[in-house]
């Protein structure tokens, strides 16, 4: 069986501050330990994707730095669109007049948020809420708009498909791509509906893997957000 590794990319910056498509110091820095950790064990890949963000290719060369480091190499990176985040930030913007109509909770988040006396954490609250609205359905479909979740779904599983299709058996595959992206690549190994599969986006961490084994087309989870490499708490982020 071949082996396929998911990488969600480092800590990025702030989600209301700056630009979000951008590795944090701290996420330079949680790369560049997955990176070591990999090739202090001389972890081989037959095939290297990376996504379409900055982000996804700031990761994937911290980690060739630290190969380079130990005087090894990983194979040319190979882009794949397929491998991007869903739009969530775009999608919460245009959702959120609709839905705080209808909730009166996240209507007295928002206009917290909007006051800037929030508490820290409250921005993401509203995020979250949002993401599992949209991903049940709940926000309407524009022409033009961001793609719906079950589209955002089908493009990572084609993407997934390319990239098994075109490993040989045995080989082992790394994809350098987003939380969400690799939870949408998870759910469908292991069968999740799309409200679990949102939930399932939010327990990744930055620069942590997940591997899938996989046969041909067919693919079963072996390892789910690990981060062997960070081994102290500070070093452990979520956004």
């Amino acid at each position: 069986m071949g082996t396929l590794v998911l990488v969600r990319h480092g800590q990025a910056s702030s989600l209301t501050k700056g630009d979000y498509d951008q590795l944090s110091p701290l996420g330079t820095r949680q790369a560049r330990l997955l990176g070591d950790y990999w090739a202090a064990r001389a972890r081989r890949f037959d095939h290297v994707y990376v996504g379409p963000r900055k982000r996804h290719a700031q990761t994937h060369a911290e980690v060739v730095a630290a190969y380079a480091a130990h005087e090894l190499a990983l194979p040319a990176p190979q882009p794949l669109d397929a491998l991007d985040e869903h739009h969530g930030i775009t999608v919460v913007s245009e959702a959120i007049p609709a839905l705080a109509q209808k909730d009166l909770e996240l209507a007295a988040m928002v206009e917290r948020i909007a006051r800037g006396d929030a508490p820290t954490d409250e921005f993401l609250r509203v995020f979250r809420r949002v993401m599992h609205a949209w991903a049940q359905g709940e926000v309407p479909e524009r022409a033009g708009g961001p793609e719906a979740f079950h589209a955002f779904r089908a493009r990572v599983r084609g993407g997934v498909r390319t990239m098994l299709g075109r490993a040989q058996h045995g080989q082992r595959l790394a994809a350098f791509t987003s939380g969400g992206t690799m939870a949408a690549a998870v759910s469908d190994a292991l069968g999740l509906d799309d409200a679990r599969a949102m939930d399932l986006s939010f327990a990744i961490r930055n620069a942590s893997t997940c591997e899938l084994r996989f046969s041909g087309e067919r693919a079963s989870l072996s390892v789910f957000n690990a981060t062997p490499h960070l081994d102290d708490d500070a070093l452990l982020t979520m956004v």
